[in-house]
């Protein structure tokens, strides 16, 4: 019993190995099933195993002790059950955590349990404490704990356990085994529960043959490290060409063209032309349909090599939008929105009449169009649609089983003369085609899963009773739709192969094209769960478990990155300079790192890209059809309306989209809110509740952090009484409404939280000798300065005066924000701004609180701090000075800045360079 191990960069290389290993009984094990089509000598073997083949091959003499596999979604019937069971034994956690009730939770904690199935870390390892308030003591290890006994009770498997159930049985067929030759292709690491696995058959079978790819990252422990074999790995090589464009938006049109000229003999710097067949390319979700129309539009033959969640197309989006409406009573406009969608009425659908009808509600809709049906048009079908919509909704709404929300879902896209009968009617209108298909892919799986769901039910035990209310049925759906994707489209020969996230492990080819490569998605954002957090598995993992931490998903993320660069031979890579938002955006740090690691052995260069406009032909070649004639400039829009000031609020969009600020704030032009209340709304709810309080406790400014709890009490009484009129009549209509109270709940006990901040600190103010002066709100605390014939207002919620215990005035001026108030913290990018005179780097400090502090003025006081109190944290940011400091610090949500100046001198500079646009 043997074990070795290859390492490879690309399929050239593993063909290479695997055409040196020959003999009998050999099982290739390969990372999942879609690895099967890059397998590179796939016609050579007969049967390329999974993880689960080998689970099942092992149970395969003894087939009743085999269980049943359940692959996500499936597993949240089950879980949704425990968890709603668990929650109930702690309703008074439930109400001082809100989270943990809202439909995502169920998500969270289904990916925490198959992070520890993965890791193959049992129930058991995981301290249950039930009177701690930390989800991961009294929530995660109950659920988790009777989720494995559900299965086991039920002959089930969860596909995350399967390499553990795989271990197992194992050890019970002593044997099975012995003569095989397994040979793992394409492992760059194994999970701990893999690794068992493994480490079980390598004192098994005759051998053991591992070849994984190479990541080419110094000290990355791979799978040679975790068996504790060195595996010489070939020295990476090859050519990297860096294409920049200055949007998103032109980076398909980029990516397009720069095939197409390469195809047509017009770059030659790269070799000849290795044919599209030879090319991938790998692209984040949602940029499938504008990389296919600049593809189309160059004449670049392409083929996608994975469906897309269900979720993104056309019965997901009118799922969700269904959810939406009807928690809206299905108003008037949106729902003659709804009806244009190529599914229903389509877009002859007259708008603005029926949407003048007024009808809301779907019984009111439909007695308006069966009023209209005689006049032909559109209405007859607007009509079968509502009525189908109807009958859709009455089945979510009746607590119905999985299985008939699933089916009611089915006979909705398949209801006679609407979804692919009424689309096939617009032939005319070729860019339906993929939505066409898409819808078309989508339909026949949600039939499978339907059929699927049915054969599955008597197996689930007796959860398979269990009814889904409205909220429920609606989440299970979408749900679903987040984790399905639909089938892949039909494979054509010689087309670029497209993948949407990350391709299979063994997808190999001699030009690899990767697209987005920014901070942004290289390394993006690695954090741990807000339930298995940072502290909770380095606690586990003194315990022999081998969870891995943020800095370890970090490395893993770069190792990843560094795989797919040794995918190809030329390896394009591409990044926008500016992000949707027109920010500029970082390159990859990865990208720097492998630079520095590899610049004796890749050739890196820059691709010409500088010239490169949308229809323009400024690389000297013209795409007839495509290009237009002659050099033309991009419009700039003007802005002719002079604005007479500008909010501090305002400052960041100002300087960082002029134009989008003149929409919002000269033209009046805000995107339609599709939410019962928008955050606006519940955002100036809490400045009005806030503002009442403090007017209440400004009355006696010597009163002590206890009083000022009970005016917060007693103000928000009078917030929830329904009958109460005075500061809060204006918000009555959200106020009123039953299907907000979950909302307006959570807000109470972020609000009560926040309380108790702002009390803690009055109370270490008056401690240390402060006294307070003024409390100025309203009007009172407005800012207002010029800036080169500008004004500038700064419309704070809050100034305090008071005096510290030398007996000098000083000023707090504090702000409040619906979120954790750290993105308004952020530093802001702005060497490559036009506006930027002074040629600055960035803006270290958030701008909104350094124009507060340019602003201010007044004679003899000095400002000592200016701060945001977050609603979703509770807890402060900003910048407080030095000999305030120590008061405010135990209620930030991270280190407080000290500076003043720096924030006085930034907004002073900010304000210069907004009057300048």
């Amino acid at each position: 019993m043997s074990t070795k191990i290859y390492a490879y960069n690309n399929s050239a290389e593993l063909a290479g190995i695997l055409q040196g290993i020959k003999g009998e009984n050999l099982r290739f094990v390969i990372p999942s099933r879609k690895d099967k089509f890059f397998f590179p000598l796939k016609d050579s073997y007969r049967e390329l195993w999974t993880w689960e083949d080998i689970y099942r091959d092992i149970t395969s003499e003894e087939a009743q002790s085999r269980r049943m596999t359940l692959s996500p979604p499936d597993h949240l019937l089950i879980l949704r059950s425990i968890l709603d069971e668990v929650l109930a034994k702690f309703p008074e956690k439930a109400d001082s955590l809100p989270g943990i009730t809202r439909a995502g939770f169920l998500e969270v904690i289904s990916g925490d349990i198959r992070e520890l199935l993965n890791e193959a870390v049992p129930p058991e390892q995981l301290p249950f404490i039930p009177e701690s308030d930390n989800p991961s003591e009294f929530l995660l290890p109950e659920v988790y704990s009777r989720y494995m006994s559900y299965l086991a009770t039920h002959n089930l498997l969860d596909s995350a356990g399967v390499y553990s159930a795989a271990f197992e049985a194992l050890k019970a067929n002593p044997e099975w085994g012995r003569d095989l030759v397994m040979v793992f292709t394409g492992f760059l690491s194994f999970t701990h529960g893999q690794l068992e696995l493994v480490e079980g058959l390598q004192a098994r079978c005759r051998q053991v043959i591992i070849i994984k790819p190479e990541a080419d990252l110094p000290n990355f422990h791979d799978a040679a490290s975790q068996l504790g074999q060195y595996a010489p790995a070939p020295p990476s090589s090859g050519k990297i060409v860096q294409l920049e464009v200055s949007e998103p938006e032109l980076e398909p049109e980029m990516i397009a063209r720069t095939l197409a000229l390469w195809s047509a003999g017009e770059i030659t710097e790269w070799g000849e032309f290795p044919g599209f067949d030879a090319i991938g390319l790998m692209l984040t979700e949602g940029r499938e349909e504008t990389f296919a129309q600049a593809f189309k539009r160059y004449g670049v033959p392409y083929t996608f090599m994975s469906g897309i969640p269900i979720s993104r197309t056309l019965p997901g989006r009118v799922l969700a939008s269904l959810q939406n409406l009807e928690a809206r009573l299905f108003p008037a406009y949106e729902t003659a929105m709804l009806l244009t969608q190529p599914c229903f009425a389509g877009m002859a659908f007259p708008v603005m009449s029926a949407y003048r009808s007024g009808r809301t509600g779907l019984k009111d809709w439909e007695e308006y169009l069966a009023e209209h049906e005689h006049e032909g048009g559109t209405f007859p079908d607007a009509l079968k649609a509502v009525q189908a919509v109807r009958r859709f909704c009455a089945v979510l709404s009746g607590n119905n089983t999985p299985v008939k929300v699933m089916q009611a879902f089915r006979d909705f896209l398949k209801t006679p003369g609407l979804w692919l009968d009424r689309m096939s009617t617009f032939a005319e209108l070729p860019e339906l085609d993929e939505s066409l298909r898409q819808t078309a892919s989508a339909i026949e799986t949600i039939e499978h899963k339907a059929l699927a769901l049915e054969e599955l039910m008597p197996d689930l035990g007796s959860v398979k009773d269990n009814k889904l209310d409205q909220q429920k049925a609606y989440d299970f759906l979408e749900s679903w739709c987040r984790n399905t994707n639909t089938r892949a489209p039909v494979q054509i020969a010689n087309a670029v192969r497209i993948f949407t996230g990350q391709p299979p492990v063994l997808a190999s080819f001699p030009v690899w094209v990767m697209t987005g490569i920014t901070q942004k998605t290289w390394s993006g954002n690695i954090t741990a769960s807000p339930v298995l957090g940072t502290k909770d598995r380095e606690r586990l993992n003194e315990l022999d478990a081998h969870l891995p931490l943020p800095a370890d998903k970090a490395r893993q993320r770069e190792a990843l990155f560094r795989r797919l660069l040794l995918t190809g031979t030329i390896t394009l890579l591409s990044r926008p300079k500016l992000d949707d938002e027109g920010r500029p955006v970082a390159e990859s740090p990865f990208m720097q790192k492998f630079k520095d690691d590899a610049k004796d052995r890749w050739t890196i260069s820059e691709g010409k890209t500088a010239n490169l406009n949308i229809l323009l032909g400024g690389d000297g070649y013209t795409f007839t059809g495509i290009d237009a004639a002659g050099t033309l400039e991009r419009s700039v829009p003007l802005i002719k309306k002079k604005a007479h000031s500008v909010g501090a609020a305002d400052i960041d969009e100002l300087l960082l989209c002029p134009f989008l600020w003149w929409q919002k704030r000269q033209a009046k032009i805000y995107e339609p809110v599709s939410e019962l209340a928008s955050d606006f709304d519940w955002g100036n709810l809490m400045h009005k509740y806030w503002e009442c309080v403090w007017r209440n406790y400004s009355r006696d400014m010597t009163a002590d952090g206890a009083v000022f709890m009970k005016f917060a009490a007693q103000e928000w009484a009078k917030l929830a009484d329904p009958q109460e009129g005075g500061d809060y009549e204006s918000f009555r209509r959200i106020l009123r409404d039953s299907r907000l109270r979950r909302k307006l709940h959570s807000i109470k006990f972020r609000a009560d939280r926040l309380a108790g901040v702002q009390a803690a600190i009055l109370d270490e103010l008056h401690k240390a000798g402060w006294k307070h002066t003024d409390i100025l709100l309203e009007e009172d605390a407005h800012l207002m300065g010029s800036t080169d014939g500008v004004t500038f207002l700064g419309q704070c919620d809050r100034i305090e005066i008071l005096t510290n215990p030398d007996g000098a005035a000083a000023a707090f001026i504090a702000d409040y924000k619906t979120g954790t108030g750290e993105r308004n913290e952020q530093s802001t990018k702005i060497e490559s701004y036009w506006w930027n005179t002074d040629h600055r780097e960035k803006f270290t400090k958030g701008l909104q609180l350094s124009v507060y502090a340019a602003l201010f003025e007044r004679e003899g006081c000095d400002l000592a701090g200016v701060y945001i109190l977050g609603l979703e944290s509770g807890k402060i940011s900003g910048t407080i000075k030095d000999y305030a400091a120590d008061i405010f610090t135990p209620y930030a949500l991270k280190t407080l800045g000290k500076d003043i100046l720096t924030r006085e001198n930034e907004g002073a500079y900010a304000m210069e360079c907004a009057a300048r646009i």
